[in-house]
Formats: C-alpha cells, sequence, structure tokens
C-alpha cells in the first residue's frame, strides 16, 4: 500500500498479521528501499512492541513516528488500552523517540521499559489526519 505522510513523501506501507496476534510493519521508499520496520504482539488489553528500527540514513525523517503510529492505530482499532515494550538504555536516540512520542520511561535495575496508554478514540479518528493522507486502506487491513 502506498501512502503519503503529512509532508507528501510517498511510502510504501506493509502490515504482516501472523499467527497468535503478532503483526510486523515496514515501510519502504518508493525505490524499494528498506526504511524502518517495528514488530509487536496484541494479547488481552495490552501491546508489547518487541522491536522499532529505522535505517541508519532514514533516522530523524518520520520513518519511526509512522511506524510507532501504525502499532497504535491497529493497537487502537483492537480496543488495546495499554502500549509496552522494553529497550536498550544505551541506545541513545531510544529514550527521546520514545518520550517525543507519548511514551512514559520505566527503569529497574536491570531494564529500561516504555508504556503509554492510548486514548482509542482519538487515535482511530485522527490517524488519517496526522501521519498517512490515505489511512483507510490500512483500517481496511487490520
Amino acid at each position: 500500500m502506498f501512502i503519503l505522510d503529512n509532508k507528501n513523501r510517498l511510502f510504501n506501507a506493509k502490515v504482516n498479521r501472523f499467527e497468535n496476534n503478532i503483526f510486523q510493519a515496514y515501510i519502504e521508499n518508493k525505490n524499494g528501499e528498506l526504511m524502518g520496520e517495528i514488530t509487536f504482539k496484541i494479547y488481552g488489553n495490552k501491546t508489547w512492541i518487541f522491536s522499532i528500527s529505522t535505517e541508519k540514513i532514514f533516522q530523524r525523517s518520520g520513518v519511526g513516528k509512522a511506524l510507532i503510529s501504525i502499532c497504535e492505530f491497529i493497537s487502537a482499532k483492537k480496543r488495546v488500552q495499554k502500549i509496552e515494550g522494553k529497550f536498550c538504555p544505551q541506545n541513545d536516540a531510544a529514550r527521546p523517540f520514545y518520550e517525543k512520542n507519548g511514551y512514559q520511561i520505566m527503569n529497574d535495575s536491570y531494564n529500561s521499559y516504555i508504556y503509554k496508554v492510548l486514548d482509542i478514540d482519538k487515535i482511530v479518528q485522527s490517524f488519517d489526519k496526522s501521519i498517512f493522507n490515505n489511512a483507510k486502506e490500512l483500517m481496511s487491513e487490520c
């Protein structure tokens, strides 16, 4: 599915759904180059992000925001109330990225975790206005 972001850049976003409600979304540019991916699982009223990554040359270009928004949108469509995940605190870009996108950071003595409570109705209603101009196609794939 080709999508336009709010800066009219063309991306190809794909979402694969696997057994046990595991999803993988990835974004390619118009030349077919992988820009980034996110893998997450929905269980009960929670989503757990296993991984999110953006190719180095595409970092700080909105790809990570688009990926996290796809995860939040699919989660909201499934009526999930909370997203959680774990990240490596040595990754200097992770903490500011999650904080900028509304995630709380929690630490224990070994790990760093992210946490966000979703406003389900707001996410579903505003998704196509905030990230993608043609989100209705993505809605039908979920």
